[in-house]
């Protein structure tokens, strides 16, 4: 905001209100991926949980171009790996999830409605 040529001033609260916006993307961001990390049965969040979280996710599809292709594609096939047997044993758990990952996101941002 102040590279802008035009804005001589900023209000003293703008720095904390940017912080904690910050702050709770990452924790939206980071609660999203660890909850990938459970669902694939791992204790520690890795870089595809981050990449899966965002790609379903609508709310932050703005980062879809920043994620690596190459990521992505190792992604799917380490999930097609993992997942290669349970598919043939009925298990529903290793078929892919499509739908919203979560029913009520901590950061709802879409949907403002104005009267």
């Amino acid at each position: 905001m102040k590279t802008d040529p035009e804005v001589q001033m900023i209000s003293a609260e703008t720095p904390i209100l940017m912080s904690k916006a910050c702050e709770i993307f990452i924790q939206e961001l980071t609660y999203r991926a660890w909850m990938r990390a459970e669902e694939s049965n791992n204790q520690t969040v890795q870089p595809c949980d981050v990449a899966k979280a965002i790609v379903q996710t609508n709310a932050m599809n703005f980062l879809t171009e920043i994620v690596p292709n190459e990521l992505l594609h190792f992604c799917a096939l380490d999930a097609q790996e993992e997942n290669a047997g349970n598919i043939a044993e009925g298990n529903q758990a290793a078929m892919p999830y499509t739908a919203g990952f979560m029913g009520n996101p901590m950061m709802n941002m879409g949907n403002v409605s104005v009267k």
